[in-house]
């Protein structure tokens, strides 16, 4: 696994001495950056025309373009703008001033940076980013209070025309009243370190490009999302720490290719004790082959193709590295031995202010009993309806969203297989044997206020005692066993009084039944949550 690692990057930098490209380029924008949102809405009213980003992150020249595309629009005053997508523009047109002024220069000032220099050969941007979010929760007489406080410092540039870089890290402290405050209380899931009622933790990412003449060359550790949803995706989504991968991505006239091959952190390991007698723990060696095409099928339609295989205890494939053999075929010939993935999605714009989309997962293929009741062929489906400005609500949006997936998704017959990262699911985070149907109304008052409601309802089935099932011993039913049913009702307030600069208040009422499917252990929750964030 090391000499795996080192050869790609190895290769990386004699193939970056080789280069005789003269157009600089971005690194890429962070998997949560509201840019993403603003540009999907007015892709809803038809005012993009080929921005792909469902697979993410994406690089910022390719952001800088769709923006371009909208300022076109906004310069000839398209009655399709509000005054609030104009505003939001200048943010977004101050933040991608250089990258777009490959297209024309800008009287805009650049966004304010902690450090920002550049010359045409080298640049370096640093932002400071601070968080601090206090929650307060009451559950059957139980208070409970917690403050998550962290500091971020980003760093991005370039060297040359032709690469790149960006990396960030993060340092962050938990403090509240808990006996023992866990990741889970804070919704995260890299590395955490409990100390009672106080915790620490930290991570980072980076990620390195690398422009050749027809493709993207890309050394990261950083999340990704692949797919069409905004509860979490089935194939891949940016809920699992980080990871290492190498890829390459490639895009011409309306259709984008993306090849991964990550290194992920297996759960199985072997503990032996050396012979100073210190305890040691190996864990097996696991990785992630994942390729996508997306393709623009019209100005109305988006289909995405994705294929996956999990595997582990030896070393690398080079099958899996060839980003054009179909891993269906190649896994045959390792004695299908691997975790096969394929999954489809589909987003279709029927008329302007409305996008139907939906997607397909199938864990394993066994085609001879494709729709019999057979544990081999697992499958997940996703579906939603996005509208924007519905019945003439100007700055407003309607989101519905359902997920469903069977039982035993994910798993596999052998555990290094498993679709997981440092004991993460990797794709959607209902695991198995569940479905989630999440309802959301938004409306923006202005650039700097937005208001939004939500409810969800999930419904949780329990899982089997083993990791993987058995096509002739383990057939369940969906939702089989005492079902844990959650309702959660909640809105939120979030007020920006100057840009980079924001607070937001969110109040949660859940419903919980059957909790940890236990008949009859019912209990409603309130939460209060109150954030700042500022970046400089």
């Amino acid at each position: 696994m090391l000499f795996g690692k080192w050869f790609l990057l190895f290769s990386l930098l004699c193939a970056s001495l080789c280069l005789t490209s003269t157009m600089a380029e971005g690194s890429d924008l962070a998997v949560d950056h509201w840019a993403y949102d603003y540009l999907d809405r007015l892709k809803v009213k038809g005012l993009l025309n080929s921005f792909l980003n469902q697979t993410r992150p994406i690089p910022r020249e390719e952001v800088a373009e769709a923006i371009w595309e909208v300022f076109q629009a906004a310069k000839i005053g398209d009655p399709r703008l509000t005054e609030v997508e104009r505003s939001q523009l200048e943010w977004l047109q101050m933040e991608f001033k250089e990258e777009l002024e490959h297209y024309a220069p800008s009287q805009l000032r650049r966004e304010r940076h902690l450090f920002h220099w550049s010359d045409p050969h080298r640049g370096l941007t640093l932002d400071a980013v601070g968080r601090s979010q206090g929650t307060l929760s009451s559950c059957q007489g139980e208070n409970q209070r917690i403050l998550d406080t962290r500091m971020e410092i980003r760093a991005r540039g370039f060297l040359g025309k032709e690469l790149t870089y960006a990396a960030s890290v993060v340092k962050g402290q938990v403090n509240s009243n808990l006996k023992r405050v866990t990741k889970n209380d804070v919704g995260l899931t890299e590395f955490f370190n409990s100390r009672g009622s106080y915790a620490y933790y930290d991570w980072s990412h980076a990620h390195l490009n690398l422009r050749l003449p027809w493709m993207d060359l890309q050394l990261a550790r950083q999340p990704i999302s692949w797919g069409p949803g905004v509860r979490g995706n089935l194939a891949l989504s940016d809920q699992p720490p980080a990871y290492d991968f190498v890829q390459i991505r490639a895009s011409f006239h309306g259709i984008k290719f993306v090849h991964l091959h990550g290194f992920l952190f297996s759960d199985v390991k072997t503990v032996y004790q050396t012979a100073e007698g210190f305890i040691r723990e190996s864990y097996a060696n696991k990785y992630l082959a994942a390729h996508r095409l997306e393709i623009g099928l019209h100005s109305r339609a988006c289909l995405g193709l994705t294929e996956a295989i999990i595997y582990g205890e030896r070393n690398l494939d080079l099958a899996y590295l060839n980003p054009l053999v179909f891993f269906w075929s190649a896994q045959h010939s390792s004695h299908d031995r691997d975790n096969e993935i394929l999954s489809a999605d589909l987003r279709f714009w029927p008329i302007a202010g409305v996008t139907l989309y939906g997607a397909l997962f199938l864990d394993e293929l066994y085609l001879k009993k494709l729709f019999a009741d057979d544990a081999r062929n697992k499958i997940a489906v996703q579906g939603g309806v996005y509208l924007v400005d519905p019945m003439g609500l100007r700055d407003t949006d309607l989101r519905l969203e359902y997920a469903r997936i069977q039982p035993c998704l994910y798993t596999h017959k052998f555990p290094v297989n498993t679709y997981r990262h440092n004991g993460v699911i990797l794709g959607h985070w209902l695991e198995e044997n569940g479905d989630d149907l999440y309802l959301e109304a938004r409306h923006r008052l202005s650039r700097n206020l937005r208001i939004a409601i939500q409810m969800t309802r999930t419904r949780q089935g329990e899982r089997g005692e083993q990791p993987w099932c058995h096509a002739e011993s383990w057939r369940y039913s969906f939702l089989w066993g005492i079902v844990e049913r959650t309702v959660t009702l909640g809105c939120t307030l979030d007020v920006e009084p100057i840009h980079n600069f924001r607070t937001a208040i969110s109040y949660k009422r859940v419903d919980r039944r059957n909790k940890d499917h236990q008949t009859g252990a019912d209990e409603i929750q309130h939460e209060l949550f109150l954030s700042l964030i500022f970046d400089y």
